[in-house]
């Protein structure tokens, strides 16, 4: 049992120094280092936007996985970061799938308020067209049809 605890310690430090090396090569701007470093790093990854997931509203359209893919794509855009280590890569990783959250909550809220829609003036003539005396608004007289164009 010791020797089993032993040898999971060793691939631990391993898999950290594994990491370690790969966020160095990224802080000296080596362009693959990050593509090295995803494969290393998906699965905790994973299983960070999974907790996050957990937490947020039932129905969420967002899955695990396409919150892993945004992560990446805001960390492509990161360059000059000169990374202390393992954990301090995750703890920006986790900052920042909260950014991705807040981001997908707000533009969510933004769509239900009509986000995009053109606003328009409320003028008389946009309302309703002035119409002669004694002209009902009733969508079912011809007189107001025709007035109306309908």
């Amino acid at each position: 049992m010791a020797q089993q605890a032993n040898a999971a310690n060793a691939a631990d430090a391993a898999e950290r120094q594994r990491i370690a090396e790969v966020l160095a090569d990224w802080a000296n701007r080596d362009p693959v280092a990050r593509d090295r470093l995803v494969p290393i790093v998906y699965e905790e990854l994973r299983r960070l936007a999974h907790h996050y997931m957990r937490n947020e509203r039932e129905g969420h359209t967002l899955q695990t996985t396409a919150l892993v893919n945004e992560l990446y794509l805001r960390l492509a855009g990161i360059d000059a970061v000169s990374w202390r280590d393992r954990a301090h890569f995750f703890a920006m990783a986790a900052t920042l799938m909260r950014r991705v959250l807040v981001d997908y909550a707000r533009q969510r809220g933004r769509d239900k308020r009509g986000a995009g829609l053109s606003v328009i003036s409320l003028d008389d003539n946009v309302i309703a067209p002035k119409m002669p005396m004694g002209m009902t608004t009733r969508r079912g007289c011809p007189r107001t049809r025709k007035h109306l164009g309908l």
